[in-house]
Formats: structure tokens, sequence, C-alpha cells
């Protein structure tokens, strides 16, 4: 396998993910109650643990983030001489116009809904303009714990946070070569989960910020581990452990009452079941030629569309449904079709934008 390709899975891995989240959390917790309507895919076990705890796959991107960094932005650290200021230009450039576009794009459509329906689309939604500055000028404020204007953008100002921790703890790791620094931040963010009362808006001091934390540094130290023991035989046993340990765990997931054996689903996912699959994918030669191309790169860019889009489009289906005057027992019958083209709005507009 050449060593170019061996993260191209991720882009597969970002993909799914976007689409789980997009289509199945957001349109569970903020789609149907503002419309009245019930959850149908909780009458199937799987279906409704996608719905009710999709929440977890957003670790994914902070792991396929900090792994990327480490295969990335660390060597230019180490041979270009790159200082913080690069890479924030760098990481910025890339996030910032999606940030203000859909901001002001789901500002605005909240305005029309408001003003056609007397309502405004979400739970968390508003029509207060100093929203819009300051979901831009805190990256989606996720930072203090609030909840953005456009959602799904608190994860920016976090990824952005762990980049720049990051940035200095790979400073010293240059320097030293202790690639321990990098398990800091993970522990941080583990006693800032479960073991801080803080507030629920405390700045720097939050459950968000520990998931952060604790997944980006994860993707990290999976990174070393992955290039550091890269030549360990054995392999192929450890890949045939490791699906087997999978196999299992998602069996009592989905048989058992897996909250009494797992406890906090997040950490769970992030040091087991994140990770496992990540070695497979990372080292397996099928996976490797089934996601080189680029129809699979194409999936990956445009997961953080999905993911950046899902408001806006939600939104503005809702707006639609609100002014054709129709029915509670109409709309619940014909749930399934109203979901099908929600699944198509996003891919096409995704593709389109």
């Amino acid at each position: 396998m050449k060593e170019k390709g061996r993260l191209d899975f991720l882009n597969l891995l970002k993909f799914i993910c976007a689409i789980l989240i997009a289509l199945f959390l957001h349109y569970r917790d903020h789609f149907l109650p503002s419309l009245g309507l019930v959850n149908h895919f909780d009458s199937n076990t799987f279906l409704s643990f996608i719905s009710n705890k999709s929440y977890i796959f957003t670790e994914l991107f902070f792991i396929a983030s900090g792994m990327i960094f480490i295969k990335v932005y660390l060597p230019r650290m180490k041979t270009q001489n790159w200082n913080l200021k690069d890479l924030l230009i760098n990481r910025i450039k890339r996030l910032l116009p999606y940030l203000v576009f859909t901001t002001i794009l789901v500002y605005v459509l909240q305005l029309i809904s408001f003003k056609t329906t007397g309502t405004l689309w979400s739970f968390i939604g508003t029509i207060d303009f100093n929203e819009v500055i300051y979901n831009i000028l805190y990256f989606g404020k996720g930072v203090a714990n609030n909840l953005s204007l456009n959602g799904p953008v608190w994860y920016i100002s976090i990824l952005i946070f762990c980049y720049v921790i990051c940035y200095f703890i790979s400073k010293n790791y240059i320097k030293h070569n202790n690639a321990f620094i990098y398990v800091i931040p993970v522990i941080i963010g583990v006693y800032m989960f479960t073991g801080v009362p803080f507030e629920k808006y405390s700045l720097f001091v939050n459950d968000r910020i520990a998931r952060g934390l604790i997944s980006y540094f994860i993707g990290c130290i999976l990174m070393i581990i992955l290039d550091t023991y890269d030549n360990i035989k054995y392999k192929s046993l450890i890949k045939l452990f490791l699906l087997s340990v999978l196999v299992f765990l998602f069996y009592m997931i989905f048989n058992w009452n897996y909250e009494l054996y797992i406890g906090n689903l997040n950490i769970f996912f992030d040091f087991i079941v994140f990770p496992a699959v990540i070695y497979i994918g990372y080292n397996s030669k099928l996976i490797y030629y089934l996601c080189s191309n680029k129809f699979v790169k194409f999936l990956g860019n445009l997961s953080f569309d999905i993911y950046m889009l899902n408001f806006a489009i939600l939104c503005t289906i809702y707006i639609i449904i609100k002014n054709m005057n129709v029915t509670q027992v109409y709309l619940d019958k014909n749930w399934l079709k109203i979901w099908l083209i929600i699944v198509v709005v996003h891919i096409v507009v995704s593709i389109l934008f």
C-alpha cells in the first residue's frame, strides 16, 4: 500500500458520520419536534440507536483531524518551520467561509420562518441579529458550550481550540520526542467530562470542550502509534481480534441493556470502537483499494457540506411544510416520504454547493 493513500478510508467514515448526524440525529432533535411529530425510527432497535445516539459520530471528525495533524502538519512544523500563524491561516481559510455563509443563511431562514409561519424552526431558533455576530466571532460558540444559531458549527470553535493546543504540544514533542505529552489533554478531557460539576455554559470548561480534547488527541496518539508500529508482526491476527471485539460489542449494544455495561457512550467509542475501526481501516489492503479513488475522496469533501448545510436544509423544508397547511395526520402518515425527500435534498444541495 502506498503511504499517501492510507488515510483515504477516513473520507468514507466522515461521509457516513455526516449522513448519520444530519439525517437521523438532527432530524430527530430539531425537525420532528418543530412539526410535533414522533420518531418512527424508534420502532426498530438499530435505527433507534442510530437516531438517538448519532451525536457520538461527531467525535470521529475530531479523531480524523487529530490524525491528519500528526500526519500532515507535524512534518511541516519539523521541516518547513510552520508556526501557529501558518496553521491558523490554513485552517481558518477553510472553515471561516462555511461558518459565515451558513450562519447568515440560517438566520435569514429563521426570519422567513417567523414572518411566514409565526414560529421559529428548532428550539435554538432566534431572530436576534446579535447571535449572528456572536456565532461568527466565536466560531460557533462551542467553547462556551452555547448552542449555535447554525447548530452543527459549534464543532468549529472546538476544533480551532484543539489545533492551537496541539500546536504547542507538538512543539514540545519535536523538542523532547516524548509522545506522552499528547495524553495530557485526554486525561484533562476525561476528568472534565466525568468529574467536574461545571456550569452549563462555562467558557473552556464544559462537556463540548471535553469531547473535543478527548477525541482529537486520541486521534493524535493513534496516528503516532500507527506510524511507530507500522511494521509490527501479526497484523492480520490483530485485525481479526479487533473485528471480533467490534462484532461482540455491537451485538451487545443492539441486544442487551448496554447502558448497564458501557456507561459513558462517548468515551466508550473514543477509546475502543473508533480506534479499532481505524486500525482495521488503516491496515487493510482491501479497504485501501476500495477507498483510494476520486469518488470516495469526493464523498469525504461532501461530508463537510452535508454537515454544515444541514440546518439550512431542514429549516427550508420546515418552512415549506408549514406554509402548505397540511394536517398532523397527513405528516405522520407520510413521514417516510418526507424523510426520503430530506435525504435527496441534502445530497443534491451538497453536490451543487
